[in-house]
């Protein structure tokens, strides 16, 4: 990812130079971040260098569609850097000074990253989406402030509910919290999730190994597990939102695959608004956590709307 391989051509349009310009961008941003890190003081945030590798390689795949040639060592150089961040951030999960949610987190770009590369290398276009119809749902909120201000918006799928918590002076609470939410969601829980079959190819592979990776971030929320430092709600939004995504692409033309494990990721968006919610009530967060948590909550919502309406 140096500049000799980025230029501006004379045939470049405003589009090309605008998303070259982007790449400059995030070049000069990986570079500063690959410096070396002093270790001695507070712990650096994660979410910024894996975004910037992220909207690199979209970025790269929007200047360079249908051109498998250009395109292909960019994405190269993309997972070359993911990995080098998954070990890094490895070898510190495994003396405990970061938490495990990080490791998850770069994982699953790294496979993210793989699956686009694999696509670009064999002309694949991975698996579509089902169509969504013009047919609402049956259990849609009829009108609501969907666009206030200090309002959520309401759910489409009130039939989709959390488990009841236990009593609040329980000292066990987060245990059985866990055991609820394991019985509500088998599915994220691991007893009946993705499992890799013999006739999976690569990208099958890379699209599991991917859910995976984030319903082990899940799974260690529901068991007591805390974020810490800035980027504690960014890396649990953007589980839920790559889970939901890599299980449409994974599971899109088999609806009736996909629509249970959505509406259990929606279960899981639906307690982290609620427990957002009392936190910004209590003053403890900025009420921008909440809106970013909605608006995950919004999205996972729009892919199980599309799922149960398909022709």
């Amino acid at each position: 990812m140096g500049k000799q391989s980025l230029q501006i051509l004379p045939t470049d349009d405003e589009h090309g130079r605008l998303l070259k310009a982007q790449l400059n961008q995030g070049i000069q941003e990986h570079w500063w971040e690959t410096r070396p890190i002093d270790i001695s003081g507070t712990e650096p945030p994660f979410t910024p260098v894996i975004e910037c590798l992220t909207d690199m390689r979209v970025a790269a795949q929007r200047l360079w569609t249908g051109q498998p040639n250009e395109l292909a060592p960019w994405l190269e150089e993309f997972v070359v850097a993911a990995k080098h961040w998954e070990s890094y951030t490895r070898l510190r999960a495994e003396i405990g000074a970061l938490a495990p949610d990080r490791l998850y987190y770069v994982t699953r770009h790294r496979l993210r990253a793989e699956a686009d590369l694999w696509k670009v290398k064999n002309g694949a276009k991975g698996r579509a989406a089902p169509p969504a119809a013009n047919q609402g749902d049956k259990g849609k909120v009829a009108g609501g402030e969907w666009l206030g201000e200090k309002t959520l918006p309401p759910s489409l799928f009130p039939s989709v509910v959390l488990p009841p918590p236990p009593d609040k002076g329980d000292p066990k609470w987060d245990e059985k919290r866990a055991e609820q939410f394991a019985k509500r969601c088998p599915r994220l829980n691991g007893k009946s999730g993705p499992s890799v079959e013999v006739g999976d190819g690569t990208f099958e592979k890379l699209l599991k190994a991917r859910v995976h990776q984030g319903l082990l971030q899940l799974r260690w929320y529901w068991t007591g597990g805390r974020g810490a430092g800035p980027d504690e709600y960014s890396l649990r939004c953007d589980c839920l939102d790559d889970t939901a995504l890599a299980l449409v692409e994974l599971l899109g033309p088999e609806p009736k695959e996909l629509a249970p494990w959505l509406e259990e990721l929606l279960v899981d968006a639906k307690e982290f608004e609620r427990h957002t919610q009392l936190r910004v009530e209590a003053g403890a967060l900025r009420p921008s956590r909440l809106n970013q948590v909605t608006r995950t909550r919004l999205k996972i919502e729009a892919e199980l709307w599309k799922v149960k309406n398909a022709k």
